[in-house]
């Protein structure tokens, strides 16, 4: 009862010096509730605390760090990097700990097969998903290289994937889902500015006008982010001590978490402006 009680006071101090990382927040206090109980967890079974970032492929963006989809790269991509950064001192309490991490980057490799950023980028899905491959392994080289210089290798691991290599998209329909209307209607509006840059560039595609454009990207954003969610969760039931680190707005963070069931999965939030 002791040590129990020794290890809480522990795990609530590094919590308490987690909070103090700049630009990182808890989506909500149930998510650092539940990231309390995985450094509880970790530091009193062995446990490794376990983040998986969300992260778009190397789409071209402007100066004030919008996607622009005029090109797509083979470098880590803008999310990715900027979450990792972020990121980096919440690992770095953990190393100092001695509490075993494990980051885990997952591409949208989905995005490759998507008909609307083919025709935006004018490339096939063959080249899309070649080039998505390539930041994959730059990514992970890119992180590798930054946590030797700031972390222990025996405390601290990275890998990067496709979602694909992650996630059973084909098992989730949003009519399913049950995706409360209001809810719907606000991701709608806070993705208008991203998705009138991509309609600009590829509304020739078919005759669709911008908001049955937007309803349908909408309903594709809402169905990756559950199914993620649902991904996560079936690990943590598992027995992994598995958090999401997103960039998403507010609006589709809640889609993680959408169905209720237990455990919570714990979302990590990178401040908008970073």
């Amino acid at each position: 009862m002791e040590h129990e009680d020794v290890v809480g006071k522990r795990a609530n101090m590094i919590l308490g010096e987690i909070d103090k990382v700049r630009f990182i927040s808890f989506y909500r206090e149930s998510s650092r509730g539940q990231f309390f109980k995985d450094l509880y967890y970790s530091m009193f079974c062995g446990g490794t605390i376990e983040f998986f970032i969300t992260a778009c492929p190397d789409y071209s963006y402007d100066g004030n760090n919008r996607f622009d989809f005029l090109s797509l790269g083979e470098r880590p991509g803008l999310v990715a990097t900027s979450i990792f950064d972020a990121l980096l001192d919440c690992i770095k309490v953990l190393d100092r700990e001695r509490i075993h991490t494990r980051v885990t980057f997952a591409y949208a490799g989905q995005e490759a097969q998507d008909p609307d950023i083919q025709y935006a980028l004018g490339l096939s899905a063959e080249i899309i998903d070649s080039r998505i491959k390539k930041s994959i392994i730059s990514m992970y080289h890119y992180a590798k290289e930054q946590l030797s210089l700031h972390c222990s290798p025996f405390y601290v691991s990275v890998d990067a994937v496709s979602m694909t290599d992650l996630v059973y998209f084909e098992g989730y329909d949003f009519n399913s889902i049950g995706v409360d209307s209001k809810l719907f209607e606000g991701i709608k509006i806070s993705r208008l500015n991203i998705l009138s840059r991509w309609y600009e560039r590829c509304s020739g595609r078919n005759s669709e006008d911008f908001q049955e454009f937007v309803e349908r990207r909408c309903i594709s954003d809402v169905t990756q982010h559950f199914a993620l969610g649902e991904t996560i969760r079936i690990l943590r039931q598992r027995g992994r001590l598995a958090s999401i680190v997103t960039m998403s707005l507010q609006s589709l963070c809640k889609i993680f978490n959408y169905s209720g069931k237990n455990p919570l999965v714990p979302i990590l939030c990178v401040e908008q402006g970073y």
